[in-house]
């Protein structure tokens, strides 16, 4: 079994504090519409856990949270499909991610 710092506990709450926090305030964060690439996501992730030094450290190496997230839950699409109440849609090649009140 892996060493994983913080805990596992503390890293998912934080993770799920951010993405609620992107969706709830999406326009503070330059974002148009409630709907957000796949992509953008990712990038958000990983420079809000960057900004706030919320380190992650997996057998004594510094990780970010996109690699805890491939590690623990088998990549962001299926942690946001398992993990969370948002809803994914794809167009071609492209992945976007909603809040459920934009869904109808």
């Amino acid at each position: 079994m892996s060493e994983i710092e913080p805990s596992r506990n503390k890293i998912e709450d934080h993770l799920l504090l951010v993405i609620n926090d992107l969706f709830d305030n999406y326009k503070e964060y330059g974002i148009d519409e409630n709907k957000i690439n796949i992509q953008d996501l990712s990038l958000l992730l990983k420079s809000n856990f960057k900004v706030h030094e919320f380190k992650i450290k997996i057998d004594n190496k510094i990780r970010n949270i996109l690699t805890y997230i491939k590690r623990y839950h088998g990549g962001l699409l299926k942690y946001i499909k398992t993990c969370t109440q948002l809803k994914v849609t794809r167009d071609d090649d492209i992945i976007l991610i909603f809040s459920q009140e934009d869904s109808g």
